[in-house]
């Protein structure tokens, strides 16, 4: 377990530092290990939406929600991944399933607002 913190905070410090490669290595190694780690899943998700790799985001936090689906970051993120795609119902969608998980989540009510 403490090789799992281990890797995750060094993936979170290299995404401080704006190391999207070494983030990335960090995440998948913690797959590795926990393949149904979500928030593993969902910091790769994270290093893929910044390289610009939108199929791979959608991926990563499709396997995120997958394996933890009432939170409420999760489903907002995925709005993010596919409202950048254009793919603006399915994202009005999940900031809906965010709001639904936690009612009044004021970045979940902004970027619905936003996406209508």
């Amino acid at each position: 377990m403490e090789r799992l913190q281990g890797l995750l905070d060094a993936g979170l410090e290299s995404l401080r530092e704006g190391r999207v490669a070494d983030a990335r290595a960090a995440f998948a190694a913690v797959l590795e290990v926990s393949p149904r780690h979500p928030d593993a899943h969902y910091l790769l998700a994270h290093t893929a939406f910044l390289a610009g790799e939108m199929d791979e985001a959608e991926r990563a936090i499709g396997l995120a929600l997958l394996h933890d689906p009432k939170r409420p970051d999760f489903h907002l993120f995925y709005g993010n991944v596919l409202q950048r795609q254009g793919k603006l119902p399915a994202a009005e969608q999940k900031y809906r399933d965010a709001l639904r998980h936690a009612p009044g989540y004021a970045e979940g009510e902004l970027n619905l607002g936003n996406v209508l």
